[in-house]
């Protein structure tokens, strides 16, 4: 999402709100590249709100990521908020109280050396004290996964793309307090994530005797697994750290895909004028097209992915739920869960998995891809809110709806689907047109962020001002349309189970402010 780092330019672009021209053909077709926001690189994900870009059809919303052979989608449903229904009290965000709108959940597509292991610490303490667990597999023993008040158990998990057999494995000490070392702990491996299997076991007795010293360790009797779990003892109840954990022959480190970006061709993009989401790159000769859009006809969210040569998609989809205690279902179409937040709110998700070519096979963690020629993916979500205080604010169970929508959808072709997604939003968005004034050639073809950045130093980019207003009517279009609800602060998009401000109705100037397009 554009970030814009000028006052002056969001000036310019509520004062358009002012200024509305009729739609001349002329000025639609002048002011159609501008209606792109585009990037030369993925976006970063601790950057949600500034650099991901997003689709919505008024209900369900989407954010793209978009790493080379990683396709990284953040999900939203309008109605999934917490907190206790008719709350008159305090402003709190957390189960109870006023509560907050939440984050649906996250969908992972990856394709071939992306397929990397997955880090989760099944005892909750994956964040650590500010010191995360990615940092165990970072290759820096200089940075460490440090956890506060640990209690008894501290369990770190790798979730590995395919099962392999490790002779050893190594862990590293951190950068202080020796006392907070690994000192005792259980290795234990599974084919499911289920069923484990013991492999090693130790008590050493005392801490690392060096900083930074990696210790390695065998296994008497190695078992080809898919997870791999440590589970250790801490022995300080302060805190408890360790720097880096290696198993012996699986690749834990950071990917090298965006050190490639520059010989590859990379371009991720989003036309404000249709709602359509693509991502295009090069590698090993081979041309990688992605595209989405969020159907309101149809009422699902809609990727597709395909290749200039047949046989490239082999990788691994995941999809993971957002909130609590929503056990996931895995099978040969595709992956769903249903939920029970505390305040009784039902909510449900449902992805289709549709390969051309090729074969996709389930298992305990996701579903695999083995040579597909191209993917569509359909996904729908629903909760059973309804706006009807009477009935306590609940209506009808949503995996029923949600399921018919998905089989309605899935019954017609790729085609079908988008050229009804562009008969719906894109009349929309043409109401209005604005003209400003024309920018130079050579900064049309800029990047989005390289001129965002040029116009805070000043610069002059009438296509940027007009592109800024057009892109908060694309935003309140993708997620405020009839029969739904308002849009809220952060507007269908959020990446958060404790959002500022809960990401709520401020029935003040953000109001007016969210709907002035």
């Amino acid at each position: 999402m554009i970030n814009p780092k000028s006052f002056r330019l969001a000036v310019l672009a509520v004062a358009g709100a002012m200024n509305l021209l009729s739609a001349f053909p002329g000025v639609a077709q002048e002011a159609a590249a501008s209606r792109v926001l585009w990037y030369a690189q993925p976006a970063n994900p601790r950057q949600w709100q500034s650099e991901s870009l997003p689709i919505g059809n008024g209900r369900l919303g989407a954010s793209f990521f978009d790493g080379v052979d990683e396709d990284h989608i953040q999900l939203n449903e309008q109605s999934l908020w917490s907190g206790d229904n008719n709350w008159d009290g305090g402003y709190q965000t957390g189960d109870h109280g006023f509560g907050a709108y939440r984050n649906l959940g996250d969908l992972w597509v990856t394709f071939g050396a992306s397929v990397s292991p997955s880090l989760s610490s099944p005892s909750g303490q994956a964040e650590g004290n500010g010191q995360g667990i990615a940092n165990t597999t970072d290759g820096k023993p200089e940075t460490k996964w440090c956890i506060e008040n640990p209690g008894a158990s501290v369990v770190w998990q790798a979730e590995l793309p395919e099962p392999q057999s490790i002779a050893s494995y190594t862990i590293t000490s951190a950068s202080d307090v020796p006392g907070r070392d690994p000192q005792e702990w259980v290795l234990a491996g599974s084919g499911d994530g289920k069923t484990w299997q013991e492999l090693d076991r130790q008590a050493l007795g005392k801490p690392f005797e060096n900083r930074h010293q990696a210790k390695t360790f065998k296994i008497a009797k190695p078992q080809a697994s898919r997870f791999y779990r440590l589970s250790f003892v801490p022995k300080n109840p302060g805190h408890f750290q360790v720097g880096e954990i290696a198993l012996e022959g699986v690749g834990m480190g950071e990917k090298p895909a965006k050190a490639a970006l520059a010989n590859q061709a990379y371009r991720r993009s989003l036309d404000i004028s249709t709602g359509i989401h693509q991502v295009e790159y090069v590698r090993d000769g081979v041309t990688f097209r992605r595209e989405a859009f969020a159907s309101r006809p149809d009422q699902v969210l809609v990727f597709r992915y395909t290749a200039s040569q047949p046989g490239m998609y082999s990788g691994r989809i995941t999809l993971k739920p957002g909130q609590p205690n929503a056990p996931v279902i895995i099978n040969d179409k595709g992956i769903s869960w249903t939920g029970q937040m505390p305040n009784g709110l039902k909510h449900a998700c449902l992805l289709r998995v549709l390969p051309a070519g090729g074969e996709i096979v389930a298992d305990g963690g996701g579903i695999g891809l083995k040579k597909c020629d191209s993917l569509l993916l359909l996904l729908n979500a629903r909760t059973d809110y309804a706006p009807d205080y009477k009935a306590n604010w609940r209506g009808e169970e949503p995996l029923p709806r949600l399921t018919a929508e998905l089989v309605a959808a899935e019954a017609k072709s790729y085609e079908t689907l988008r050229t009804a997604h562009l008969q719906d939003l894109p009349p929309l968005l043409a109401r209005v047109q604005v003209d400003w004034g024309r920018s130079a050639p050579a900064t049309l073809a800029l990047p989005t962020d390289v001129r965002l950045a040029a116009y805070a130093k000043e610069g002059t980019d009438p296509d940027l001002e007009e592109t800024m207003y057009q892109y908060g009517r694309y935003l309140l279009a993708s997620c405020s349309r009839p029969g739904g609800l308002p849009a809220n602060l952060q507007g269908l998009w959020n990446n958060s189970n404790n959002p500022p401000w809960a990401s709520d109705y401020h029935n003040n100037i953000n109001v007016q402010m969210n709907y002035w397009g």
